[in-house]
């Protein structure tokens, strides 16, 4: 069994990391439906590319059907864009 201070040094650790920790959710039938309405303007553009294309506008516009587990800083929605949008 570990003892005690050590066990309250990890949850202190965990806590600490948790504040910067965020999620990022997508209602998938609202990004199946601008897949659809984006895929006619991306013809020649692998699947993949239109997804992400799909994802970064609904981020970058803040359009309905995106859901964070708590409200992001800047620098969170900004990375979560920079790494959606390397593709497309």
């Amino acid at each position: 069994m570990p003892e005690p201070e050590f066990v309250e040094g990890l949850e202190r650790a965990d806590a600490e990391r948790s504040r910067f920790t965020n999620t990022l959710m997508y209602d998938y039938g609202r990004v199946l439906t601008g897949y659809r309405n984006m895929r006619p303007h991306m013809a020649y553009a692998e699947p993949a590319d239109v997804m992400s294309a799909v994802l970064a506008r609904m981020l970058a516009e803040n359009q309905p059907g995106i859901t964070w587990t708590r409200a992001p800083s800047q620098e969170q929605h900004q990375r979560a864009l920079d790494l959606i949008s390397t593709r497309g």
